[in-house]
């Protein structure tokens, strides 16, 4: 992670991982990847990857969005700081859970102060979103920047925001 953001290094390259975004983008017309040739775009809603890479203020040689991550199976071992690509399910994980795409993005069910609700898996932003209906009486943290494609940087309320999926526990901001 750097700054909030999900990273990895492949081929020696700064990749942010964002299922948030449903394209992918690169200095190059293509980049390989898995033994296959991924089409890059130079830019998406007004934003290049020149502006991401401010915004996120890390140094991104690609980002890889849905377009190339729904292909894949992904194990994320963070606390191992590591994440795994697999053309075929694995097997490895004790959790396993089936995402569906909302508008393009992954969504999870998941569980929020004791209510079920669906939720964007957006590993490209750093905070996450939820309906205020879920902060009420809560105590803000602070405020944050951030931004988002289309819309550009805005200023937000942080709160820490309990949810369970299956048996994990998160406390996501």
């Amino acid at each position: 992670r750097i700054n909030g953001h999900l990273f990895t290094t492949i081929d020696r390259m700064q990749v942010l991982l964002d299922t948030g975004i449903p394209i992918s983008m690169g200095p190059e017309q293509g980049w390989y990847f898995m033994h296959e040739l991924h089409p890059m775009s130079q830019g998406y809603l007004g934003l290049t990857l020149e502006n991401i890479r401010q915004f996120v203020d890390a140094p991104i040689h690609v980002l890889m969005g849905t377009d190339v991550l729904k292909k894949k199976c992904l194990l994320f071992e963070l606390k191992r700081e590591r994440i795994s690509f697999s053309s075929r399910p694995l097997i490895r994980s004790q959790h396993n859970f089936q995402l569906s795409l909302l508008m393009g993005v992954p969504g999870l069910n998941i569980d929020v102060s004791g209510e079920a609700c669906e939720m964007f898996l957006d590993t490209g932003s750093k905070l996450s979103y939820v309906s205020s209906a879920f902060t009420k009486g809560l105590i803000s943290t602070g405020t944050e920047k951030d931004f988002y494609p289309g819309l550009g940087e805005f200023e937000t309320e942080v709160y820490e925001v309990e949810l369970s999926l299956g048996d994990l526990a998160f406390t996501l901001r």
